[in-house]
């Protein structure tokens, strides 16, 4: 069964992290945004979402397909807002596919000894950590994220045009038939019951002009490239 799913992770993450911990603090933010958007937002069928850590990035995916984009568009939009005012910026790109549990096809004696979690024990100390899912899901989206051009955007294929709500404006980005989706300046309506419900996130309910003040002040202090710089705010509409 196809889902909605979400792949995001911490722009410019391996540069930060070897000269301070913005990377991680990021990473931080991102994690904080997803366990209260799933603990207080979405916590029942078939509204639950289901998110796996990938290094400096995150899988989400959906309970169902939806007939419009509106849910997954809005909390990657809630989470790239979040990681922004980290003084971090995020990359996202929204796909559908399947996701699945693959633990039954690991060998017996991991399953035996992991006991439900993702590690096993090695000897003297040691541990193995496994992925518990996989999936075209997965493969899509990290596939779309290296096709995709530079900068802190959210994308997605041109071929949901049709099941993404009017409100949202999207720009193609002439790659590999993406869109582009501006979430700076976009109100879907998922995202205002998001601000609305999660008392923790106050930024999320900032207006734009502050979210595109943090925005230029990341590309102040960061040493970026021209490409992702002329992306960045091109496709967000930001002068």
């Amino acid at each position: 069964m196809e889902r909605w799913a979400i792949h995001i992770d911490i722009e410019g993450f391996s540069v930060t992290y070897e000269k301070s911990a913005q990377g991680l603090f990021s990473l931080r933010a991102l994690m904080e945004g997803i366990y209260l958007i799933g603990k207080k937002w979405c916590p029942y069928p078939p509204e639950r979402m289901f998110a796996h850590q990938l290094g400096d990035g995150f899988i989400i995916i959906g309970e169902f397909r939806r007939d419009s984009l509106d849910v997954p568009i809005s909390i990657a939009i809630a989470l790239m807002r979040q990681v922004l005012f980290s003084d971090g910026a995020a990359k996202a790109v929204i796909v559908e596919g399947e996701l699945a549990d693959i633990q039954g096809c690991f060998p017996k004696r991991i399953r035996d000894e992991s006991e439900g979690d993702s590690w096993v024990r090695l000897a003297r100390g040691g541990l193995m950590t496994t992925f518990p899912v996989m999936g075209n899901a997965l493969i899509r989206a990290i596939n779309l994220a290296k096709d995709s051009p530079s900068g802190s955007l959210l994308l997605i294929e041109e071929a949901y045009r049709s099941r993404i709500p009017e409100e949202i404006h999207l720009e193609p980005t002439g790659v590999a038939d993406l869109l582009s989706i501006d979430w700076i300046h976009a109100k879907p309506k998922s995202l205002e019951l998001i601000q609305q419900e999660i008392v923790e996130l106050p930024q999320l309910s900032f207006p734009p002009n502050v979210l595109e003040f943090k925005l230029k002040e990341y590309i102040k202090n960061n040493d970026l490239k021209g490409e992702w710089k002329d992306n960045t705010l091109g496709f967000l509409q930001i002068k």
